[in-house]
């Protein structure tokens, strides 16, 4: 919404307010009203009008917004899948990473029942306490920890991530030298592309989940001679073997 339309709704909001409160046939507040508790709410409702008049017609003139504050998350916020959704959308005001918040929350409502589903066919075709069971297990346990420690290192790039600071290097409008400014946003694109790029690993994970599940159905005898032959598996061991070398 630009400022045309913002000063024309908030100052007919402010306009009809004024005439709620003062208009003899309304409240009737003035400083010559017969009633005395008019008078004082006059004097108490009056600076206060003017003081969000003055005030917010100012921000939106000036264009200036309330700078959000970082506030990291701390490892122990984020322990059900709920609370990283909450997490993604409380960064949500940082419209570089609208698309890709939406993206992850959407991944994270995904992955838990696919999650979900997979331990349940595992159940029914292997004894808890079994060889098979327990290395099908520890491997969907690390693959899910990994997808969740993708977002959360997501999340702590998108918070520190000074989208105003972005804005204004990208429209050359702040005080710096070129070569500082291409350095800035260099730096900048890299957090960029390190979400987009969890983006895609977090799908790959919920893609090998899913094709586990599919090769594991196709299978009318699930034991655990036909477990050694699920090429999946392997692919998940890999992906986790090479964690190490993923940048934060």
């Amino acid at each position: 919404m630009n400022k045309f339309w913002k000063l024309l709704i908030f100052n007919s909001a402010m306009v009809c307010a004024s005439i709620l409160l003062y208009a003899d046939r309304f409240a009737g507040l003035s400083p010559g009203a017969d009633e005395a508790y008019k008078v004082i709410l006059f004097f108490v409702a009056f600076p206060i009008m003017l003081a969000i008049f003055l005030r917010v017609n100012t921000a939106i003139v000036s264009g200036t917004k309330k700078q959000k504050k970082i506030s990291l998350l701390k490892n122990e916020e984020l322990e059900e899948p709920k609370d990283y959704i909450k997490a993604l959308q409380s960064l949500m005001y940082k419209k570089e990473f609208e698309k890709p918040i939406k993206v992850m929350c959407d991944q994270v409502k995904r992955m838990e029942p696919k999650v979900q589903s997979l331990e349940i066919i595992l159940a029914q075709h292997f004894d808890k306490g079994e060889m098979t069971y327990v290395k099908f297990k520890t491997t969907l346990d690390d693959v899910q920890k990994l997808f969740y420690d993708n977002t959360k290192m997501a999340i702590k790039r998108m918070g520190v991530f000074d989208e105003e600071e972005y804005r204004l290097l990208m429209n050359n409008r702040l005080n710096i030298t070129e070569d500082s400014r291409q350095q800035k946003i260099k730096i900048y694109h890299e957090h960029i592309e390190f979400v987009g790029s969890i983006v895609r690993r977090n799908e790959y994970i919920i893609t090998l989940v899913d094709n586990l599940t599919l090769e594991i159905s196709r299978l009318e005898d699930f034991n655990a001679q036909s477990a050694e032959n699920v090429h999946i598996l392997n692919d998940m061991k890999k992906l986790i073997e090479n964690t190490k070398y993923y940048a934060n």
